[in-house]
């Protein structure tokens, strides 16, 4: 595999408009941002701080994630598109094409935010199973009638806290992005706003349930 140094990933990172990173978890990885780490103040600061989540981390998240439907699939969405945590909860139905194998990102801070991105086989799986239910949306609220999904922090400080026989995890939902960004650097291909994996390409490390 081509090795990337770092300040090929870091120039890389930067035309990744929005890849900002985040610190390590103190009350919780959420509470370093109240969405979840999603936005930063302060990116080119953040830069310095991404986190990248190893093989073994991302295979004991989706092991405890797997207790929450929603949290599961949208993480599995971040990973293998590199989409940001909003952009997965605002997905409508109608974004989702399973016959071309694509997903329409639709809305955005930029011209650039709107894209079309190549599924994933898991990505694709997932997004056809959520595409069953009879909301327009593909991560309908739980509690609110009509509306999507906006956060799911608590689910994810669970997911990622210790107990009698594990580990804590430290890191927010938006370092699965920065995590497809770096898997794609180190595949050989510059990540950019829209970067997207051939079906099935992305170097990752599989999923069960």
């Amino acid at each position: 595999m081509k090795r990337i140094s770092p300040r090929g990933l870091r120039s890389g990172f930067r035309k990744a408009r929005g890849l900002s990173g985040h610190g390590r978890k103190e009350q919780g990885p959420s509470a370093l941002h109240g969405d979840g780490g999603t936005s930063c103040q302060c990116p080119d600061l953040c830069l310095w701080r991404i986190q990248v989540i190893t093989q073994e981390e991302e295979r004991e998240y989706f092991k405890r994630a797997a207790r929450n439907r929603n949290l599961y699939d949208l993480t599995l969405i971040i990973r293998n598109q590199g989409m940001r945590p909003e952009e997965v909860f605002s997905l409508r139905k109608e974004d989702i094409d399973l016959e071309r194998r694509q997903v329409h990102v639709r809305w955005g801070k930029t011209s650039s935010a709107r894209r079309t991105l190549d599924l994933t086989n898991e990505s694709r799986s997932v997004l056809a199973a959520r595409c069953q239910s009879a909301s327009v949306w593909v991560f309908p609220s739980d509690r609110k009638s009509g509306a999507h999904l906006t956060k799911l922090n608590n689910a994810h400080d669970a997911a990622c806290a210790d107990a009698k026989k594990r580990t804590a995890l430290n890191f927010v939902l938006y370092d699965f992005r920065h995590t497809f960004a770096t898997r794609m650097a180190q595949a050989g291909s510059v990540p950019s706003e829209g970067s997207s994996p051939s079906h099935g390409s992305l170097p990752a490390c599989p999923v069960s349930n």
